[in-house]
């Protein structure tokens, strides 16, 4: 048998097919390997069909937490298994996944396998450090360089890389989504160009996308991240998607599918706690049209608190807002005074606009 032709053994790469040619950039897992192709030729980065602005392809990656991530001890990384948990050792939760998002679109999605907690799981972007010496030590604690899912049907757009809003730096936020569930498969897509992020639950769009800002050279792209409330054993596991690439567009022609029912039983109402155990606590009223004193007796029963010694505040974190802050703080003390009054209430979709925060000295949660 003669031996093969060395020519036709190495074929160029712009003689592989299209699909061929995408496969080998999603096997990897990574955002290099379809970047590195891209830059063969024209004829590859146009086969490839990855950087056309009318039919937007993702990349599906698997994501390592780089730098700026929470330390072992607060959330522990399983590489073999691929799963994120929180410990119950105090500590921001913040984790940074390593790929940069710039020029190609990608994908990531989670499988929620622990959620013993109302919310506690935000997933978004970060903008991506100038000066990578400084790490994220900067930018993961400037929520207006931030977009994310925050898990309870809302998202939340820093002003800083709001691609609809220029010129803010106040932090907008949007019913999105619904409220995650365990068992849920929780997704965000980065779409390049022009650069905007969607959210996906249970492999469906949810909610409409999000622009983000260009990336220029104060903001050289962006990065996923994921941050856990202080619930030990909250938990996700990354999915392992198929090597080929994703369609947005496709996925934003599905038919809408309207959010899942807040049950009779389930939470009508979310509060946070303050002090370095912060986390959301879903609160069910039962009152027809609940007053700050119903709400004020359930978190006493709740939090184990005399009535004195908590306190209530709202921010009204709706629209715009005041720029360069999250909204104006507002004390509760009129138990007479509606909830409804106040603008705390759910929206269509689960979610509650007003953020209560409550704070006692002997709450034990």
């Amino acid at each position: 048998m003669p031996a093969p032709d060395a020519a036709a053994e190495h074929s160029h790469f712009e003689e592989l097919s299209t699909a061929c040619l995408q496969h080998i950039a999603c096997i990897s897992g990574t955002l290099e390997v379809s970047s590195q192709l891209a830059r063969v030729s024209k004829g590859v980065r146009a086969s490839l069909q990855m950087h056309d602005e009318a039919r937007p392809l993702a990349v599906p990656i698997w994501c390592s937490p780089g730098p700026g991530s929470a330390e072992q001890s607060v959330v522990q990384w399983d590489e073999r298994l691929g799963t994120l948990t929180r410990t119950d050792r105090p500590g921001h939760a913040f984790v940074v996944f390593s790929e940069r998002l710039v020029n190609t679109s990608a994908i990531v999605q989670f499988h929620i396998t622990s959620l013993d907690a109302i919310g506690g799981i935000e997933f978004g972007v970060v903008a991506a450090e100038c000066d990578p010496s400084r790490g994220f030590e900067a930018s993961r604690f400037k929520i207006e360089r931030r977009c994310w899912f925050d898990g309870v049907g809302r998202m939340h757009t820093g002003g800083s890389i709001d691609g609809a809003h220029v010129g803010t730096t106040a932090v907008r936020i949007t019913p999105h989504g619904e409220r995650v569930r365990r068992g849920d498969q929780l997704g965000m897509a980065f779409v390049a160009n022009p650069p905007a992020l969607a959210l996906l639950l249970n492999g469906r769009l949810a909610g409409p996308f999000v622009l983000l800002r260009r990336p220029c050279d104060e903001l050289p792209g962006y990065r996923f991240f994921l941050r856990f409330d202080m619930v030990p054993g909250l938990q996700v596991r990354q999915v392992v998607q198929s090597p080929v690439p994703v369609d947005i567009k496709a996925l934003a022609r599905q038919p809408d599918v309207p959010p899942r029912p807040i049950g009779p039983n389930d939470p009508n109402l979310v509060v946070r706690s303050g002090g370095l155990d912060s986390r959301l606590h879903g609160v069910r009223l039962h009152a027809l049209s609940p007053t700050v004193g119903h709400l004020r007796s359930t978190l006493c029963r709740m939090f184990m608190c005399e009535a004195r010694l908590l306190e209530l505040r709202a921010t009204l974190f709706v629209g715009m807002g005041k720029p360069g802050s999250l909204g104006s703080f507002r004390s509760l003390r009129d138990d007479d005074e509606p909830l409804d009054a106040i603008g705390i209430h759910l929206a269509p979709n689960g979610s509650q606009l007003v953020d209560v925060f409550a704070f006692c000295p002997a709450m034990v949660v």
